[in-house]
């Protein structure tokens, strides 16, 4: 689906003309003779040029005299999703921008702009010309928002207990923060809350292990196998080979604490825990301090009984790692393993460690390499596999990613190439894992293209690719079933007449005719498919479903299931939008017609999420326009149905 910035259909056309008059009224709506609500941007969507579509750098940033506008830089860099001031890579562009900007230069020439950031200019010119990973970030980040207050009222689950730190932490936060591999960054809630990131730590200190300890060492003390058991199993689970089964269970992570230590000899625990902080924070691009949790160190410890059973049997089975400087003590090993869950980051910082793996471990904002592209993908692999301790099969079936949970809240999800994802809330279900965060990434993966296996879906899924410039793409797509209209296509002429059906259906929902929401068909037609249905013959359609008794629901339905399949997904966000232009002709949305809507999209294909989002917009956009045009909105409740009214400042309704 399509944000409201850049689908083209608007939910006001000519609202200037509204005002009281002897036409439609709705019960409780005042009467009002503006018909055109929702069209105008359908104009924009059958233009030869969107507005996603790649400009020239100094076109974006010229003012109409040929001079660069380094205030529009600023905005051209926000709406992309690099933050002023936060991005190592443009940290000579930012200084020298904003020098000149306090110095009164607010515009430069072409040539005094080359040089002032010629330190990165192809980036500048990759951000300017949306070639980002994701081209609309300011569309994208509308849908994450969506999403975040989606689930935020998800309120199920429970702080862990077992820990004093966490078992007395506020429950209710809840953050989200996102940062691609081009380095667009985005966050909501409690991003910036310091929390232990426990068993996030694991992969990273499996990382650690296979790039200074190898591979091959590392891999003879744990294995690469789920274990079918709780992630804190009370036995040892060892393999045929007397390994842990994998370095995400409590087993296998001592023992990769364990393979660190031993090429540390000498050093202090904390001295090792402090080099493996070091690591994390260049994974987090230094975009935050991060810091060590002494009293969950020290609580942990306290209560760490079986983790010092396990740690002593791992050493009387398989005995600790030993790469010939001699092994850890048992005491060292643990020391370092709880040392590691002990670390404190912000949401916003994991967003941004997830992301370096997402990039082949090489930080997005500053373009360090932290680890090599084989660690990544072998410590991406055990994340998909292990990752979200036993739920960790049922979590890579919903959602086809790599993730790794800590028992503090905490979900670090790594999307392959496009973004990391962090999000924090302590309310943890019962396989450990944040219920809020697992509830996020599926929600995410319900919307976008993101799952593994999406590539093999069909277009209709109704999900959103946001690596794609969504409204270049519906342009395009539009431009293909106009011609297909006019030069005879099946498929295009049968998409028409269903759409047709469609929106003459939706005009007589409420059981009548009325000559506004008949133009409004005629307007959805024309612009959207560039066919002219005459007004008459739209009225008479829409009478003669009248006069055959037919709800327009009832209709409506048959009308989309013999469809099927050969709808794909701009056709269906089309058909929506359709529908909700006529029914808000007249500047009104009822909740019986948003149910239909909500059911009809249903009926398209679309999934739940798309639908209620795509109408939550529109709605909104409808109200904003209203209001714009003088008028005033307000809640009326009849016979137990809420619904948006119009009404002129200072008439009575």
């Amino acid at each position: 689906m399509l944000d409201s910035t850049s689908t083209g259909l608007n939910a006001s056309d000519g609202l200037t003309a509204v005002r009281s008059t002897a036409g439609h009224k709705k019960p409780g709506l005042p009467r009002c003779e503006s018909w055109h609500l929702a069209a105008s941007r359908m104009d924009a969507l059958v233009s030869e040029k969107g507005s996603g579509e790649e400009a020239d750098m100094m076109k974006v940033l010229s003012t109409t005299d040929g001079a660069v506008n380094l205030q529009r830089l600023k905005q051209v860099c926000a709406r992309a999703g690099i933050q002023w001031g936060k991005d190592a890579r443009l940290t000579e562009v930012f200084e020298a921008v904003d020098r000149a900007i306090e110095a009164g230069g607010a515009q430069c020439s072409p040539q005094d702009f080359y040089q002032m950031c010629s330190s990165n200019l192809l980036l500048l010119k990759e951000i300017c010309e949306s070639r980002l990973v994701i081209p609309d970030f300011e569309g994208f980040c509308h849908k994450l928002s969506y999403l975040h207050n989606k689930v935020l009222p998800n309120k199920s689950g429970a702080n862990a207990d077992y820990i004093a730190v966490l078992r007395d932490a506020e429950s209710e936060r809840f953050g989200v923060a996102v940062c691609t591999v081009d380095g667009q960054r985005w966050e909501t809630g409690e991003t910036n809350d310091y929390f232990t990131i426990q068993s996030t730590s694991k992969p990273i200190t499996y990382a650690m292990a296979v790039t200074e300890r190898g591979r091959d060492f590392t891999h003879s003390y744990v294995g690469q196998e789920p274990s079918g058991r709780p992630f804190n199993d009370h036995g040892l689970m060892l393999d045929g080979s007397n390994r842990p089964y994998n370095p995400m269970v409590n087993q296998g992570a001592l023992m990769t604490a364990g393979v660190v230590a031993s090429g540390h000899r000498g050093k202090a625990p904390r001295a090792i825990v402090q080099h493996i902080m070091d690591t994390w924070a260049k994974l987090c691009g230094n975009v935050g301090e991060v810091k060590y949790g002494q009293v969950c160190f020290e609580s942990e410890k306290e209560d760490a009984h079986n983790n010092w059973a396990l740690s002593w049997i791992l050493a009387g089975k398989r005995g600790l790692p030993d790469c010939g400087a001699g092994a850890p003590e048992v005491e060292e090993m643990l020391d370092t393993y709880l040392g590691c869950c002990s670390i404190e980051v912000t949401c916003a910082m994991m967003s941004v460690a997830a992301a370096t793996l997402a990039n082949g471990g090489k930080c997005p904002i500053t373009g360090v390499q932290v680890f090599s592209p084989e660690v990544v993908k072998m410590t991406l692999t055990l994340m998909a596999t292990c990752g979200m301790y036993d739920g960790a099969g049922r979590f890579l079936f919903e959602t086809g990613l790599p993730a790794k949970s800590g028992v503090s809240g905490v979900v670090m999800t790594v999307i392959p190439n496009v973004m990391g994802l962090a999000t924090f809330s302590p309310r943890l279900d019962a396989n450990g894992n944040s219920v809020r965060g697992v509830a996020f990434n599926q929600a995410l993966v319900d919307m976008f293209t993101f799952h593994q296996f999406d590539n093999l879906s069909s277009l209709g899924s109704g999900k959103v690719d946001p690596r794609l410039s969504e409204v270049n793409h519906r342009s395009h797509r539009l431009r293909m079933i106009q011609w297909g209209i006019q030069s005879g296509d099946k498929h295009a002429k049968e998409f028409f007449a269903a759409l047709r059906r469609i929106v003459s259906l939706v005009a007589v929902i409420d059981g009548e005719v009325v000559p506004g929401e008949v133009e409004m068909c005629c307007n959805v037609l024309h612009k959207v498919l560039g066919v002219s249905v005459g007004k008459k013959a739209m009225h008479d359609e829409c009478e003669a479903a009248l006069k055959e008794g037919v709800h327009g629901l009832d209709e409506l339905i048959p009308v989309l299931q013999k469809l099927g399949g050969s709808m794909d997904e701009v056709q269906a966000e089309i058909t929506l939008e359709s529908m909700f232009c006529v029914a808000a002709a007249d500047g009104a949305v009822t909740s019986q017609e948003r149910e239909a809507m909500q059911e009809l999209g249903a009926q398209l294909g679309l999934p739940p999420y798309v639908v209620d989002m795509k109408l939550t917009d529109l709605q909104a956009e409808l109200k904003v326009e209203v209001e714009q045009a003088g008028l005033s909105i307000r809640a009326s409740s009849k016979n137990g149905q809420v619904e948006t009214v119009l009404e002129e400042d200072g008439d009575e309704a």
